[in-house]
């Protein structure tokens, strides 16, 4: 008796652990499917660490994709150039088959610092939209340079079996390489002969002179003295160059530089500043790709001659800030200055006391009759947030 009662406890005591043991693994199954559930892993871990914590800039930058998402864009998923809106927000839309790229380069710029999976996955769709929808990115703004500054990060991701080579060919083909058209991108065969081979170096000096002279003439060898045409083009040629190799690019480059300086030359006083800031971006990226401190000096020259200090930020409208906001921003990662840095901040600051609207877009002309929501403004100052401290 006392046999069978310590074989049936034993039984018994065998059975509860077992029970016991099972429930464990039962339990622990569901809290590892709860914690993968609730802290996925991204593919984009590859390019480096995810950002701890959102800070308030972080989540303003959020708040603009998403408004450009349900604002801005189409029934094929293609993004408009602009809305126009009356004081009670009834918006007319601005179609534009050349305003995808600055957006999906935005959305990039968020999912990379975050590891947004689906930040990502969404732009990956919304490039496919452009190669489907849009027959060519005609051109008058950056499409190529926003292209360059991701294309090693694209490389990365195919390198890591993330993304295949077609969906690399989405981003670097589709947006710059092989589907750009230029409105004002050829050279004709007299002007060719005006082209050095070497990229061109102004005399800082003269150049100054001439800014500070406003009956300054200036050599311009275009029949369009328009700037906004020109000055967007030497960095995108650069950036050609810099993803392709070809001199040709390069050539291109230089000639269009050499044109832009001397409209910013000719027509700083009444130029828009976002249209310098872009020749003084374009002397940045020449310093980046040669690494030759005259360029960097160009950009100075350009920023202390010209109407696009801080006192000038209340007449500015919001692509002229978000440009020289780059522009600045990028003095001050490369100089380590700190007036720049200083400029940089009220620029942000600037932007958003006076135009962010309750949609989370920022806009021109806000509390008036008429607002403007250009897409090209909101895709950069994504990039001024998440580059920018909230202290």
């Amino acid at each position: 008796m006392k046999k069978n009662t310590l074989t049936y406890l034993v039984i018994f005591l065998s059975l509860a652990f077992a029970g016991g043991a099972v429930g464990m693994l039962i339990n622990n199954k569901d809290n590892l499917l709860k914690n993968k559930e609730s802290t996925p892993t991204s593919t984009l871990s590859v390019l480096g660490e995810k950002k701890k914590t959102k800070s308030e800039y972080d989540e303003m930058a959020s708040q603009i994709i998403a408004c450009m998402d349900n604002r801005l864009k189409n029934e094929d998923g293609i993004y408009y150039s602009n809305l126009i809106c009356d004081q009670n927000d009834n918006c007319d839309p601005v179609f534009s088959n050349r305003s995808s790229t600055p957006p999906i380069w935005a959305k990039f710029k968020y999912a990379k610092l975050h590891q947004d999976q689906e930040m990502f996955d969404s732009l990956l769709t919304d490039a496919k939209n452009v190669k489907d929808n849009v027959n060519t990115i005609q051109n008058v703004f950056w499409n190529c340079k926003f292209v360059a500054e991701v294309m090693d990060d694209f490389e990365i991701l195919r390198r890591a079996g993330i993304i295949t080579t077609k969906e690399k060919q989405l981003i670097t083909l589709n947006l710059c390489i092989e589907r750009n058209t230029y409105f004002y991108g050829k050279i004709t065969e007299g002007q060719e002969k005006s082209v050095p081979d070497e990229p061109i170096q102004f005399n800082l000096q003269e150049l100054a002179t001439a800014l500070e002279n406003p009956d300054y003439q200036g050599k311009f060898v275009l029949a369009m003295e328009d700037p906004n045409f020109v000055t967007f083009l030497p960095s995108e040629y650069l950036a050609k160059y810099w993803m392709t190799h070809q001199e040709e690019d390069l050539k291109k480059s230089n000639f269009f530089f050499h044109q832009a300086l001397e409209l910013v030359k000719k027509q700083h006083q009444t130029m828009s500043p976002a249209y310098i800031c872009m020749v003084g971006e374009t002397s940045l990226d020449y310093f980046r790709l040669f690494e030759d401190k005259y360029y960097l000096e160009l950009a100075k020259t350009l920023y202390n001659n010209t109407n696009i200090k801080p006192d000038s930020l209340k007449t500015m409208g919001i692509l002229d800030q978000a440009v020289c906001g780059r522009f600045v921003k990028g003095m001050a990662t490369l100089t380590k200055e700190n007036d720049y840095y200083l400029h940089s901040n009220q620029i942000m600051t600037n932007l958003i006391q006076n135009h962010r609207d309750n949609s989370g877009c920022f806009v021109d002309g806000l509390n008036t009759s008429e607002k403007e929501v250009p897409i090209y403004a909101n895709s950069l100052i994504v990039d001024l947030l998440l580059e920018s401290q909230d202290e």
